[in-house]
């Protein structure tokens, strides 16, 4: 916190110093690279005025040592050359005002520059001084928040040591709670169990007794008489059972009776017409095991 908020301070502090040296070293750098150009165009156009004056002077001393004829010639070439040094002496001159002219302008430029480099120092500054102002705001606050924090960690401390206070009282209060239930319960279950076997003693003896009773009734049941009722229908029911035997019976015999009759009429057919197809063959036979026979019903 405080100490993030003081190292944003010092940077920006910093950034701050570093752009104001910059600024202030690049118009240095200005000021002294016109300085130079204006001495260095200056320098040329002095050295070339200089070289062209000894030409012109050599030339002038050269046509009067020779003939007339020759001087005249000389002094016409010497008037040339007087000429274009004139003519070279004006344009250096005119090189040498362009130069100044440039160098006026670059001065002008560089001057522009540095009143750009000056206003912009300047803001630069005020948003140093602003910087600084929030860096004093921000550490204020931060020396606020400290003391807030201090008197909440120590309200808290206190309020922790009540509660700690509170907790240690409401654990007593529980546990004082849970043993008296604990033996409560063990009471109530010592109870419940006395109850429970009483209860199972008391249920086995009356289940001994049911079984007694039961049993009882069981031989009391196997060994009943029979009823008027039930002896009645019973003779009824064989009688009923004798009836339908003898009704099988005679039909047996009557069926016995008709398969010899048809048998004897099948033997006398075939004996008659011998060369003709025979006839019959195809009763069933009735024997003492046939499931209708008189035998075959027997009551059990």
């Amino acid at each position: 916190g405080r100490r993030a908020v003081e190292a944003a301070a010092a940077a920006t502090e910093a950034a701050v110093l570093a752009g104001d040296e910059a600024v202030a070293a690049a118009v240095r750098e200005g000021e002294e690279a016109l300085r130079l150009a204006v001495k260095q165009a200056a320098a040329t156009a002095e050295a070339e005025a200089e070289r062209l004056r000894g030409e012109g002077a050599a030339a002038l001393e050269a046509a009067a040592a020779a003939s007339s004829a020759e001087a005249a010639a000389a002094a016409e070439v010497a008037a040339a050359s007087l000429r274009a040094v004139e003519a070279e002496r004006g344009a250096a001159e005119e090189a040498l005002r362009a130069a100044h002219a440039a160098a006026d302008k670059e001065t002008a430029r560089l001057g522009a520059a540095l009143e750009a480099s000056r206003a912009e120092g300047t803001s630069v500054v005020a948003e140093r001084e602003l910087a600084r102002a929030d860096a004093r705001q921000l550490r204020d606050a931060l020396t606020a928040a400290e003391r807030e924090a201090r008197a909440a960690a120590t309200a808290a401390a206190g309020r922790e040591s009540e509660l700690a206070s509170e907790v240690a009282a409401a654990r007593a209060d529980v546990q004082a709670r849970l043993d008296a239930a604990g033996e409560e319960h063990a009471a109530a279950t010592g109870r419940l169990a006395a109850e429970f076997r009483g209860a199972q003693a008391l249920l086995q003896e009356q289940l001994d007794a049911s079984r007694g009773e039961l049993d009882e009734m069981r031989a009391r049941f196997e060994a009943r008489e029979p009823r008027e009722e039930d002896v009645r229908e019973i003779e009824e029911l064989r009688r009923q059972v004798r009836e339908k035997d003898e009704l099988v019976r005679r039909t047996y015999e009557e069926m016995k009776f008709f398969k010899l009759e048809l048998k004897n009429r099948e033997e006398n057919f075939n004996q008659r017409f011998g060369g003709g197809p025979r006839v019959g063959g195809g009763l069933p036979e009735i024997t003492r095991d046939h499931p209708r026979s008189p035998s075959s019903s027997k009551l059990t």
